[in-house]
């Protein structure tokens, strides 16, 4: 990731990690915000709104769009689709089973 300076070149790490942990400590973010969260955040934002998988990873610096989609979008689908697949189960269809006793009884 390009950290740039006010002058065009490329900031000094060691002053783009003090000022961060300055923002995080300000706005009461604990360790858990990072610039690879941000990084994960903008891959989500521009796959949702349709940008193509290509044009994300120019814009993450990827040099094949394989390596994006394998590290940050296909988790996203497999994590959404199961999740739409337990939302049909219903916390209630469970429990009536258990009460006729299907589940977890054993003979």
């Amino acid at each position: 990731m390009a950290r740039p300076h006010s002058v065009g070149k490329q900031r000094d790490i060691r002053n783009t990690n003090r000022s961060w942990r300055k923002f995080r400590t300000n706005h009461g973010y604990d360790d858990w915000l990072t610039f690879r969260t941000f990084r994960r955040t903008v891959t989500t934002l521009l796959d949702e709104s349709g940008v193509s998988a290509r044009l994300i990873a120019a814009h993450l610096r990827h040099a094949q769009p394989s390596i994006t989609q394998d590290t940050y979008m296909q988790r996203r689908i497999i994590s959404r689709t199961t999740a739409k697949a337990l939302e049909k189960l219903g916390p209630s269809k469970g429990n009536r089973a258990k009460r006729r006793g299907n589940v977890g009884e054993r003979s």
